[in-house]
């Protein structure tokens, strides 16, 4: 997977298809941050932590977010994120909560991205 984010990025940041683009941002700021968050808040960290405690689940659920982004580099801060976002679901009892939160993550790190190279 770190692999395909890694070139999704490339293609985002170097192609002058405006379609492509709108389609890699809506990917990365609604269609990817709903289906991780159902995965791994909705239904992982739920089955976990209802076998074993909270702390233990959302502790097993981040590092399972973070390895599976592929990201070497990006693992402590992806594990750190998971982990709040978690804290999110946890603290409000709603899925949404970490959904738009993971949303606007992304959508801050495109908008970095987009800064960084195009000044």
């Amino acid at each position: 997977r770190g692999e395909e984010l890694q070139k999704a990025v490339e293609i985002l940041l170097e192609s002058d298809n405006n379609a492509l683009r709108i389609v890699l941002i809506i990917s990365a700021t609604i269609v990817a941050p709903l289906v991780e968050e159902i995965i791994f808040r909705g239904y992982l960290y739920a089955v976990i932590k209802r076998y074993s405690g909270c702390v233990f689940a959302a502790i097993t659920t981040s590092l399972l977010f973070a390895v599976v982004h592929g990201n070497l580099p990006g693992m402590l801060p992806l594990f750190i994120l998971a982990l709040i976002l978690t804290l999110a679901y946890e603290l409000t009892g709603c899925l949404w909560v970490p959904i738009v939160a993971h949303s606007l993550f992304n959508l801050f790190n495109i908008s970095q991205m987009y800064l960084i190279q195009n000044g």
